[in-house]
């Protein structure tokens, strides 16, 4: 404020400018589910404390669960959906501190559910990464390929049609290690016809493949 020559009020206003700058410029993409417009939203889909929802520690190499997997993409995305549409509210000549914070709290959220569905599925990229090693490729080349396609699955995953998420991610994964592997690329054209029922029976409940 003194070395500005700035009141208080002034300081936040450029603060919060400044906030809002950052969250338009942010790339906010989300799966439209109709429970989110429900009146009850909120309190259903965040009703359940995130901690209840991530994987028990003591239970190692165990995806999630179908309805795990469920709970924790339709928190992320609904995370996301109340972000977008309060961004869509911000006054950008006077954007209003509450709103600002209400939007990062939710995309912090979102983040940290993301996180958690990474970590939870890092013992299914290490195994498929294990099954495709060949000569010129080093196990850390794949896990960390295979780590990537498992972000990018997180994004594009539409939990509202049924599939389990370790299917989906399962064959981007692969679809993936192809590119790398000339190899796997002239067998994933083989079977490029099996669909998510087929691979699923290869993803148990609970199970890596």
């Amino acid at each position: 404020m003194e070395r500005f020559g700035r009141s208080r009020s002034s300081v936040h206003r450029i603060i919060n400018q400044q906030r809002a700058r950052e969250l338009f410029g942010r790339r906010i993409e989300y799966i439209q589910s109709r429970e989110f417009t429900e009146p009850d939203a909120m309190e259903t889909i965040l009703a359940i404390p995130l901690e209840h929802l991530a994987p028990r520690p003591d239970r190692d190499n165990v995806l999630l669960s179908r309805q795990q997997e469920t709970d924790l993409f339709r928190r992320y995305n609904y995370l996301k959906f109340l972000a977008a549409d309060q961004r869509q509210q911000i006054q950008r000549g006077r954007p209003r501190s509450g709103r600002l914070d209400r939007i990062e709290h939710w995309l912090g959220q979102a983040e940290t559910v993301k996180q958690i569905i990474i970590e939870a599925n890092m013992p299914l990229v290490i195994s498929i990464a294990g099954k495709h090693l060949t000569a010129g490729v080093q196990m850390s080349e794949l896990v960390s390929e295979g780590s990537i396609a498992l972000m990018a699955a997180v994004e594009k995953f539409d939990y509202t049609r049924g599939y389990r998420f370790s299917t989906y991610a399962s064959w981007a994964i692969v679809k993936d290690f192809a590119r790398m592997i000339p190899a796997e690329s002239k067998r994933l054209d083989r079977a490029d016809g099996t669909d998510f029922a087929n691979l699923s029976a290869n993803v148990r409940l609970g199970q890596l493949p």
